[in-house]
């Protein structure tokens, strides 16, 4: 992948998993939900945007970046949840939500392979950078905190 060894990309993502724990950690005390999303949401497209056109080792840094980008994702998604599930069905509607995310992923990791053998690996990262932005925008505006 990309000039990296096996042993190399196993070292980045667990790296990459250790920030998102250290992240949703941090940001698991604070109650500026909306604060959380914006930022989170204008890394993730800075992030995503660059990394079609770095190079292997900056790439490199930049996923293991991500990892506590990804962490503020998790807290701000949680939080989102926890606003729009009733309290008696929460572990329900929870469920039923993260369906609908689990589905798109699943449809966008499909996406993501034909368009990579298409068109290179580029454009899903500005793919993932642009449609993000339809998230973390309205979710900053409607939420109430």
């Amino acid at each position: 992948m990309n000039g990296f060894d096996a042993e190399m990309i196993g070292l980045i993502i667990g790296v990459q998993v250790l920030f998102a724990g250290f992240s949703s950690y941090i940001f698991s005390k604070t109650t500026k939900l909306k604060q959380i999303i914006l930022l989170q949401g204008i890394l993730f497209s800075i992030v995503f945007f660059s990394l079609g056109f770095l190079s292997s080792i900056a790439a490199g840094f930049l996923l293991v970046f991500y990892g506590f980008i990804d962490g503020m994702s998790s807290i701000g998604q949680e939080g989102i949840l926890s606003k729009i599930c009733d309290k008696e069905s929460y572990g329900t509607d929870i469920g039923l939500l993260m369906f609908g995310l689990h589905v798109g992923e699943t449809l966008s990791l499909a996406l993501s392979g034909f368009l990579i053998a298409a068109l290179g690996f580029v454009v899903p990262f500005l793919l993932a950078a642009s449609t993000y932005i339809v998230f973390y925008i309205p979710s900053y505006i409607i939420l109430k905190e």
